[in-house]
């Protein structure tokens, strides 16, 4: 294959890039340059990224979510073995939504998660596992849907090849869009000839002799990166010659051509040029001439095949996405999930083809079921005019639009004052209830009487706190079926426990930091769990408490958290037993609810306790590693190991999935992070 045919706009671009203003070579600057990470940086898009993965912003919202910083990171350290563990934790994490949807026979969104997963976690168990499940229960749709994702980034990609923004904005960029389709699929030619493209507009733009150095040398670093880590070429030196050659130094001077060395004419050269005619002046240029007109020919006739292909390419694009919208419309998936709607599918295909008849048709069908979902008995009126606008976006001016609208409004008017009315109280209540509920931080009392040798409850004095006794006892930890870190089962034993029967609560909190220092971000009820607060935040508040209570208080261990969940050791998925919708509080249970939720309002498990399935994820005391369950010691684990820079948190929250809020579940964290979804509880030692 010849340079031309394989960057078949190479030479309109480079025509393009002589004219170039040097404004313009600025803004390009700014849209294509990729320069490398520092190690702050580095640090910094890691630590977002963590964050991310707990909260389960993976992929949205858009370009402020997890695999979009892991991406940052691994252009810039592909070998960086934090940025690697996240990716396979993100895998993990889209394998347990896809086997929580096929649990509840959504296949089709348990199909969509199980392809991002199996690119980001091959070799995941549970991906194997339910790669097999799923073909079983629905053969080649796996394949036909990885097959649809791949070719919607690659136009993606193109799109925003067109308008040069070739590795910026962050997600929105040509470089992004072909990477995610080669991780799709390895074998994508569309993928990686979209890569060569990203690369030869660079060694382009870097040809202009306008542009500064440092955009100069990041546009061939990045070509070169391109070549070396996404295409494999057996000949990375071509890419490397082309990108010094592609612009010249300014105080570089073209190479002169040797003159050819002076030898008398052989007898016969001399009697051929004798009977030869005497070319005509024009002659000697002639030749020179119908080269280059041949070439641009070659490269017009490649140009237009290419733009045939394109248009073909699209064509089969459209026809796809407004299959796979009709088939969102059928199942009521019109806004989300994020991963794939009608509405995204919509908008793309008009972005990409305005004038095509199905493109409108679709957009038809799409404003009428946004229309009826709006007006649904029970709808809130917000949610209702979010849809409508949403539908305008699509067809403004639609009458069926206008009518739902003045429908909706008169729906709203006679909430929007009653509501505002109940809010106000609320507050006001709330505000009231907290001036004098909690009087200025308590005075220090006498020790608490301990338990008596029988007691199975206590409580503590000082905050109100009732405790429950975990037996002495072992049991196998861990889980056979879950994600690798829950691997492998393994005996713990433990000394008998105190455990708090709920979350810390805000009101116990101000009890003993005082009544101006809750940090929780959901505030309106005192009986809700604390959260916002950091590892270092509960080591304050124990402190304190100890200080108050003359007593022994402390985070449990994950040994005697997951114990405790399991009712003593038992085998059980959630706590309590196999239904979380009982005794749990997850995304599967409260939806989009406003967690977290006031303690105590479900089941409690068989030693008395609440809420150890979800609401709010728990700080435990032992630092995180992945294979510490491979050498944990069998008596009263805990690891207070140095080499790990997390702490582990258990329970998962009202945001995870219900696969996320497992008793043998485990997550991590730096232990100075906070987020709205984590609280903690307390234990103390029976003896």
């Amino acid at each position: 294959m010849t340079e031309h045919s394989s960057r078949p706009f190479s030479r309109q671009c480079a025509r393009f890039a002589r004219l170039a203003s040097l404004a313009l070579l600025l803004n390009l600057a700014q849209t294509a340059a990729a320069s490398e990470l520092s190690r702050q940086q580095i640090t910094a898009l890691l630590a977002e990224a963590q964050q991310d993965v707990s909260a389960m912003r993976l992929s949205s919202p858009p370009a402020n979510n997890a695999l979009v910083k892991l991406f940052e990171v691994r252009d810039s350290a592909p070998d960086n073995a934090e940025a690697l563990a996240l990716e396979i934790r993100v895998g993990e994490r889209y394998a347990a939504l896809a086997a929580s949807r096929l649990a509840q026979d959504k296949v089709d969104l348990a199909v969509d998660f199980l392809v991002t997963a199996a690119a980001l976690a091959p070799n995941n168990a549970t991906v194997v596992k339910l790669t097999a499940q799923l073909e079983a229960k629905a053969p080649g749709k796996l394949a036909a849907q990885r097959q649809a994702r791949v070719q919607e980034l690659v136009a993606g990609g193109h799109y925003n090849l067109k308008r040069d923004r070739l590795t910026r904005p962050r997600e929105r960029n040509a470089l992004y869009r072909f990477v995610q389709a080669l991780q799709l699929d390895p074998q994508s030619a569309a993928a990686k000839a979209g890569l060569r493209a990203v690369a030869d507009r660079l060694l382009e733009l870097a040809a202009n002799p306008n542009a500064s150095a440092d955009n100069i040398a990041d546009w061939r670093q990045t070509a070169q990166m391109i070549e070396k880590r996404y295409l494999h070429s057996s000949s990375t030196a071509s890419v490397a010659a082309m990108a010094q050659t592609a612009a010249p130094a300014a105080d570089d001077k073209p190479a002169q051509p040797s003159p050819p060395a002076a030898s008398e004419p052989s007898p016969t050269a001399a009697v051929q040029a004798e009977q030869q005619p005497e070319p005509e002046a024009q002659s000697a240029t002639a030749e020179p001439a119908s080269a280059e007109t041949s070439a641009d020919e070659e490269t017009a006739q490649q140009e237009r095949q290419a733009q045939q292909e394109a248009a073909q390419a699209l064509d089969e694009w459209i026809g796809m996405s407004v299959t796979l919208a009709d088939d969102d419309i059928k199942a009521g998936r019109l806004i989300a999930p994020a991963q794939g709607n009608a509405l995204a599918r919509t908008r793309a295909v008009l972005r990409a083809a305005p004038d095509d008849a199905r493109a409108r048709s679709l957009a038809q069908r799409l404003v009428g079921a946004l229309t009826l979902a709006a007006l649904k008995e029970g709808l809130e009126p917000e949610m209702g005019l979010a849809l409508l606008a949403q539908a305008a976006s699509l067809l403004p001016g639609d009458a069926r639009i206008g009518k739902a609208q003045g429908e909706v409004l008169q729906r709203q008017a006679q909430q929007r004052a009653q509501r505002a009315a109940a809010k106000q109280a609320a507050r006001q209540a709330a505000k009231q209830a907290a001036e004098s509920q909690f009087a200025p931080q308590p005075e220090a009392v006498a020790a608490a009487p301990a338990p008596s040798a029988n007691a199975k409850e206590w409580v503590e004095p000082v905050t109100g706190m009732a405790f429950a006794l975990a037996p002495k006892g072992c049991y196998q930890m861990g889980s056979a079926e879950g994600e690798a870190d829950e691997k492998p089962l393994h005996k713990a034993c433990l000394d008998a426990f105190w455990i708090g029967k709920f979350e810390v609560t805000q009101a116990q909190w101000m009890r003993v930091m005082g009544s101006s220092a809750n940090p929780s971000k959901n505030a309106a009820d005192p009986n809700r769990p604390v959260e916002n607060i950091s590892w270092h935040d509960t080591q304050e508040f124990i402190q304190k408490l100890n200080e108050l209570s003359h007593a022994n208080f402390r985070l449990p261990t994950e040994a005697e958290w997951e114990y405790a969940c399991r009712s003593g050791g038992g085998d059980e998925t959630w706590s309590g037993g196999a239904d979380v919708q009982a005794a749990g509080w997850s995304k599967d249970v409260v939806g989009d609810g406003d967690g977290p939720y006031p303690v105590g309002r479900k089941q409690p498990n068989g030693l008395g306790l609440f809420d150890m399935s979800g609401n709010v994820y728990e700080w435990v005391a032992d630092r995180y590693e992945r294979d510490y369950y491979s050498r944990a010691p069998t008596q009263n684990p805990r690891n207070d190991s140095k080499n790990s820079p997390y702490q582990s948190l258990r329970s998962g929250s009202w945001r995870n999935e219900a696969v996320e809020v497992r008793c043998a579940n485990r997550d991590w964290i730096k232990p100075n992070y906070f987020l709205d979804l984590i609280g903690f509880r307390l234990v103390r030692p029976a003896s």
